[in-house]
């Protein structure tokens, strides 16, 4: 670490108590490479947590005697206090200066474990240079995580509730709900900016048409709901892009999706679905321009997801709101651990839903329950809860809402040739009341549409 840097934080806490105890409450001593600043950090801090002062340069030597501090690096430490009680601190923030040693000493802490890793390879040990290098990343990673320190009385916090009722007024964008184009589940108000939901559903229910047609929602204004298209992205770690694309154009073009597939299309459909790609590619399809879709089952951590929701919102001047997630079983957290799968997903989930705040988008996720909610929804029709994850439920106890799709009469809905009707239930909300709404499903044209008084409307 540059010792300007820590002589500056120094220069700061020196004279200043509470300063003090703000930097010891978070910054650790190994912050601190250069060891006479070190000691010196240990000496303000422990002063100003003991006797609530600052020390001056006698009770300085005092302590550093009490703590049996080595008498040559003592000498140092006194000269450094001489040098630095006499400077005057600049205008920098206590918050600041420490936020930039702790990105210092997280960035000395990782060129340490890529030297030793190095070293390892070196001496013919990829095993052991792999091994040992995963373990000091998770180290340095639960090091760094974020602490719970929210304590506070309801009156304490009532300025951050003035501001924020203030804001709404100014921002009304940014503290708004997601409508995913279905009324009876979007007037729940369940997917608040910021939050991530799991969408529950058996095998060949239409899970992966539900998220698309929810994408394809968003993403295509609807002038009789006032509603205005927004940029969507579609993370798969299932299917690839040839196959969306002819899901999309099936979707928007009503024709049959194993027409486009096996390109046994009539002459009308196939004039229809060239111009529609002509169209798209002249950027005169709304839904397609805002539909970003990245096929990328390699990559599928939370961590990637970060990166190109910043990627995609460099890429335009209009800002990205929904992320849609297919599906969220084969994703991994960003760093690996040899753990049970239903604490891999917990860790997914929480790193999802850091991504989601952090970035202020609505993340998601299709995923399986567990068999005997498979057999209950297929068999019997029932709503598949939150509890219906596996052993803890983990991811249910870390994202904002879990919803529930199953197929209603699953004998005619196959009968009548993968058509029928499904419902869509809010079963966990922890922003809003629950809920449910009914949806006519057409497997064939992967359409997923509001049931309307005398008939059906796509939304």
């Amino acid at each position: 670490m540059d010792q300007s840097l820590e002589k500056n934080l120094l220069r700061h806490i020196i004279k200043d108590p509470s300063k003090a105890q703000a930097a010891g409450d978070r910054l650790p001593n190994d912050a601190f490479v250069w060891s006479t600043s070190r000691t010196l950090y240990r000496v303000i801090v422990w002063a100003s947590r003991t006797y609530g002062t600052s020390p001056n340069a006698t009770e300085v030597q005092a302590i550093l005697t009490q703590q049996n501090v080595q008498e040559d690096l003592a000498s140092s430490v006194l000269v450094l206090w001489n040098e630095l009680a006499i400077e005057t601190p600049d205008d920098s923030s206590i918050e600041f200066l420490i936020d930039q040693t702790l990105q210092y000493h997280k960035r000395n802490l990782t060129e340490q474990a890529l030297r030793r890793s190095v070293e390892s390879l070196s001496n013919n040990q990829p095993d052991k240079a792999i091994t040992d290098l995963k373990t000091s990343l998770l180290t340095i990673e639960e090091k760094f995580a974020p602490k719970a320190t929210d304590f506070k009385t309801l009156a304490e916090d009532s300025s951050r509730v003035i501001f924020e009722n203030a804001d709404r007024l100014v921002r009304p964008d940014y503290y708004r709900t997601v409508k995913l184009g279905y009324d009876d589940i979007d007037r729940l108000k369940a997917l608040p900016l910021g939050s991530t939901g799991l969408i529950l559903g058996s095998w060949k229910s239409g899970k992966s048409i539900l998220l698309q047609n929810m994408a394809l929602n968003v993403a295509t204004s609807n002038p009789a709901k006032n509603y205005v298209g927004e940029q969507v992205y579609l993370h798969s770690n299932e299917i690839n892009f040839n196959i969306f694309q002819d899901r999309v154009a099936s979707r928007l073009l009503q024709i049959p999706i194993s027409r486009i597939m096996d390109r046994s299309m009539t002459a009308d459909e196939f004039i229809k679905y060239t111009q529609f790609y002509q169209d798209s590619k002249d950027g005169k399809v709304e839904a397609m321009s805002n539909c970003f879709f990245e096929y990328a089952p390699s990559l599928s951590t939370p961590e990637h997801i970060d990166k190109m929701i910043k990627k995609i919102r460099s890429m335009s001047d209009r800002s990205l709101r929904v992320v849609f997630v297919d599906y969220f079983a084969r994703m991994n957290p960003s760093i690996s651990k040899n753990e049970a799968g239903w604490e891999k997903l917990g860790r997914v989930a929480d790193e999802l839903t850091t991504v989601a705040g952090e970035n202020r988008v609505v993340i998601l996720c299709a995923m399986h329950p567990n068999l005997q909610a498979i057999k209950d929804a297929k068999q019997e029709g029932k709503d598949i809860d939150a509890e219906s994850l596996g052993l803890s439920s983990q991811p249910a106890k870390t994202v904002s809402a879990v919803f529930s799709w199953v197929i209603e009469n699953l004998e005619e809905f196959e009968r009548n040739g993968s058509v029928g009707f499904g419902r869509l239930s809010l079963k966990l909300s922890r922003n809003s009341m629950l809920g449910s709404a009914t949806l006519r499903l057409d497997a064939n044209k992967m359409t997923i549409s509001e049931v309307a008084v005398g008939g059906t409307g796509t939304v």
